[in-house]
């Protein structure tokens, strides 16, 4: 039995396709379940967002910000499709906020690369950055959702042999 793993830049809206299309046996998707039409999911993981600004910037020295803090900034955020970026997307919304998205990335590692390089914020999944000279991580306050990341398989079918041996 062959297992292959293979990393997509379309983020969770295309690896959810793959699944579906049968392209793929399984995927790990950050989607909430009004998304994952033909999907089932596992849920393994969550994981919360932290904000990633150059360090010169007003807000560097709070412990922790709030969203509505970052309301007039701009934002490397996950490129759409992605489901960091539509979990971002919802909770400045419900915010009454609009982002304005400068670098769309498809690489969370790089995020703190570009928000050194042209300022801003970035908002993501909590990760161990390398290479944080010059932005501060701090982590988010007031209600943010995180990011659940699952195990993606076509609903209704049975499990291919690589799944059900994993």
């Amino acid at each position: 039995m062959d297992i292959r793993i293979q990393v997509s830049g379309s983020g969770a809206g295309g690896i959810a396709e793959d699944v579906r299309r049968g392209r793929l046996d399984v995927g790990v998707v950050a989607l909430p379940a009004s998304e994952a039409h033909g999907l089932d999911l596992r849920q393994f993981a969550t994981i919360p967002y932290v904000v990633i600004l150059p360090s010169g910037h007003p807000l560097a020295q709070r412990d922790r910000i709030a969203l509505k803090d970052l309301a007039h900034e701009n934002f490397v955020s996950g490129a759409r499709g992605f489901g960091s970026r539509a979990g971002m997307d919802r909770a400045f919304g419900e915010l009454g906020i609009t982002r304005r998205v400068s670098v769309e990335i498809t690489d969370i590692a790089s995020a703190a690369s570009y928000v050194r390089a042209i300022g801003g914020a970035a908002v993501v999944p909590r990760y161990e950055p390398v290479g944080t000279a010059g932005v501060v991580v701090k982590p988010v306050s007031g209600p943010v959702p995180s990011l659940a990341l699952s195990f993606a398989v076509r609903a209704g079918r049975e499990p291919s042999p690589a799944v059900a041996a994993w």
